[in-house]
């Protein structure tokens, strides 16, 4: 499955219980986990192998949602990675908001060296402002 958003970002937005500049969001790398629309947990989807706070996040006039890229130091070599945006409240079950497993090319994600794996994914198109090379959503 391409780069998607759970159905659970929208119901966050809509209830009001997303703030994207101001809660603790967090890009959490995965490796063979797999895409379902209607999880709203992390326990749902993967186990955690590393996780990075999303730093410089912001929301653009048009909805857009954008931040820094995410870094996770000391990754494995080896492919079939998953990187997934959280919403971390507490100790709680963090919720689900997006899924990102393919680059712009449409390859999937993957590290050919032991190293930092930069995350730079692009989701819904193009912004037309912001980091270019961030993490960003439309909801």
């Amino acid at each position: 499955m391409a780069n998607q958003k759970y159905d659970n970002l929208n119901v966050l937005l809509a209830q009001g219980k997303l703030n994207w500049s101001g809660d603790v969001i967090k890009a959490v790398l995965l490796q063979g986990a797999s895409f379902t629309a209607a999880h709203t947990k992390l326990s749902e989807v993967g186990t955690e192998i590393n996780s990075c706070m999303m730093t410089g996040r912001y929301v653009d006039e048009t909805g857009a949602m954008y931040g820094n890229p995410a870094v996770f130091d000391a990754v494995d070599e080896g492919t079939g990675y998953q990187v997934v945006l959280c919403k971390y409240v507490g100790a709680s079950d963090p919720d689900v908001l997006a899924w990102f497993d393919v680059d712009d090319a449409g390859n999937g994600l993957e590290m050919s060296n032991h190293g930092t794996f930069l995350l730079r994914p692009v989701v819904n198109g193009t912004p037309t402002q912001g980091p270019l090379t961030g993490i960003w959503l439309k909801a």
